[in-house]
């Protein structure tokens, strides 16, 4: 499994997954439903995924990676328990530009493209809820200024690298030739909805947090932030200058 520091779980969460992998050998990897907890420990009330937004044992790959596709809901379904086998199949996490986002989204693509996923709704995991913000001071391939424009472009340029790479895991998984080619459009429809729609959704969700009426992620910046800032610009952290390293690990 995949732990971050901050994150809590339920006394049960691994009895309850691990039990289900174990019932079910054909499945990669078991998650549990969520909820937010903040930075003081205040655990939140709503769900992070619905009911349209679970994945179960009788989904095929193509249903799967077409849904993920459309929703990109990474938390809490990176946050189960995997088989073994299934979790190093996936790797790399893969890094291709300087936002480093993404690679979440991608692994859990190429994941669902070679097994079964199962969701559980119980709420077994608190996902620690703090501002996430990507910091572009860290980086020297960050747009300038702040025009919404040169924002947006940055977005839809990293977006477009993320579409190549999943369509590259597409290809080279042992999914039928049909399946290929029906996922290879939906990619390049997300992208299209990535860089428009969504964009717009998620304005929308920042102002319903902002006004108090969705739980959902900070919109301002916390001391968490501003410490990891503030110790990877003593690191001389750079992304974009470190690109030969991380080559060196395709």
């Amino acid at each position: 499994m995949i732990a971050c520091d901050d994150d809590l779980w339920a006394p049960n969460f691994l009895s309850v997954l691990v039990k289900y992998l174990q019932l079910h050998p054909d499945v990669g990897l078991a998650f549990p439903n969520a909820c937010y907890v903040d930075v003081e420990g205040n655990r939140g009330t709503q769900r992070l995924l619905s009911k349209r937004s679970l994945y179960a044992r009788g989904d095929s790959p193509l249903a799967n990676v077409w849904r993920y596709l459309g929703q990109r809901r990474v938390v809490p379904t990176i946050f189960g328990v995997y088989r073994s086998d299934a979790y190093l199949a996936a790797l790399p996490f893969d890094t291709f530009d300087e936002v480093l986002a993404d690679v979440d989204n991608l692994f859990l693509i190429k994941l669902m493209a070679q097994t079964k996923i199962h969701a559980i709704d119980e709420v077994l995991f608190f996902y620690r809820n703090k501002y996430r913000g990507y910091d572009p001071s860290l980086t020297s391939g960050s747009p300038k200024g702040k025009s919404v424009f040169n924002e947006w472009w940055f977005f839809a340029q990293h977006q477009w690298r993320f579409v190549q790479k999943i369509v590259r895991v597409v290809s080279e998984s042992q999914l039928s030739w049909a399946v290929k080619c029906a996922l290879h459009v939906r990619t390049y429809y997300t992208f299209l909805v990535a860089i428009t729609v969504l964009r717009v959704r998620a304005l929308i969700v920042r102002i319903l947090v902002l006004l108090g009426l969705r739980e959902g992620l900070p919109i301002k910046k916390d001391i968490h932030f501003e410490k990891r800032s503030t110790a990877l610009r003593a690191a001389r952290y750079d992304p974009v200058e470190t690109n030969d390293v991380r080559k060196e690990y395709p």
